[in-house]
């Protein structure tokens, strides 16, 4: 029987850039399901350089006691997500180029995220611009590369091409982004919205959204 498991994508040791950092003890809001059972979220099937599998990619909603509830997004494979864990905010964990991107995506694609497909496709499009920053930005080859699982209501593929394709296009909202990071848990990120031309419920902490991935069958590669 293939053991379930949730996954992250390792980037860097956090030990240094986190001592000295407020914690937060990060909680599912339903204790035995990250993705609560309104979540969005779609099955998808990567290939990276550390881990290669099929994952349920999409937003998690996480909750704090300052923070209040939110969704966040995965950017650590290695690690499983864990509850109840304690995570610190670092402002820059990325080369500043990676940081444009997460920040363009955000700007440029977040108000597109209303279904499964949609989540999971955000999802897909993070997990490429923090792990393949070797040659460009492209789901088909490189360090990182994604295909489509079993999905409804369009390809989770296509529209996270569709979502990196378009980094540099006006954006559509703008966001201020902070990382979430722990020595013992996924990594996730989060972004506070600093425009509203749409009504949206916020936290009074203003962070609106932390998404991260399930890995539901995974293997290690063979060095």
């Amino acid at each position: 029987m293939k053991k379930l498991i949730l996954p992250a994508l390792t980037i860097l040791s956090i030990s240094a850039s986190t001592a000295n950092a407020a914690t937060y003890t990060i909680d599912y809001q339903q204790s035995n399901n990250p993705f609560s059972n309104n979540g969005q979220y779609s099955a998808v099937t990567i290939d990276s350089e550390i881990y290669d599998g099929t994952f349920y990619a999409g937003g998690f909603h996480l909750t704090n006691d300052a923070l209040g509830q939110f969704i966040a997004f995965c950017i650590e494979v290695t690690q499983a997500l864990k509850n109840g864990q304690e995570y610190a905010i670092v402002a820059k964990p990325f080369t500043d180029a990676v940081l444009g991107n997460v920040e363009n995506l955000f700007n440029t694609s977040f108000d597109s995220v209303v279904d499964n497909v949609t989540s999971a496709a955000f999802q897909v499009a993070m997990w490429e611009i923090v792990e393949d920053t070797s040659i460009g930005l492209d789901l088909g080859s490189g360090t990182f590369s994604a295909v489509d699982a079993k999905t409804s209501g369009g390809s989770v593929l296509a529209t996270a091409q569709g979502f990196l394709d378009g980094l540099n296009d006006t954006p559509t909202s703008m966001f201020d982004i902070d990382f979430l990071l722990s020595p013992d848990s996924q990594d996730v990120v989060t972004a506070r919205r600093l425009d509203n031309p749409t009504p949206v419920p916020l936290p009074a902490s203003g962070l609106l959204l932390l998404s991260a991935a399930g890995l539901i069958v995974v293997k290690r590669k063979k060095s």
